[in-house]
């Protein structure tokens, strides 16, 4: 598992085309391959384990990521969204 996760982060490399003209290749050192089934699974751990606990409520699908509050007012919400 170490081996597949190694070989699916390490040594990925990109061209952006714009147009009829390309870039020559480039490393890409971060971030999850899209496309890949592992994805969203390596995306909800390493969002789940790298969130600060706070009041919000936290809803994670795939790699979307929403936070939810609810107070009286949005003073509230201000002054509460800042506490830890």
């Amino acid at each position: 598992m170490v081996s597949l996760l190694t070989d699916m982060l390490s040594n990925r490399k990109f061209k952006v085309f714009i147009g009829d003209k390309n870039s020559k290749f480039r490393t890409l050192n971060n971030g999850m391959p899209q496309g890949s089934v592992l994805s969203p699974l390596l995306c909800n751990y390493i969002y789940s384990s790298d969130l600060p606990i706070t009041k919000f409520r936290t809803f994670i699908c795939t790699d979307d990521l929403a936070l939810a509050f609810q107070e009286k007012n949005f003073e509230n919400i201000k002054q509460s969204s800042t506490e830890t």
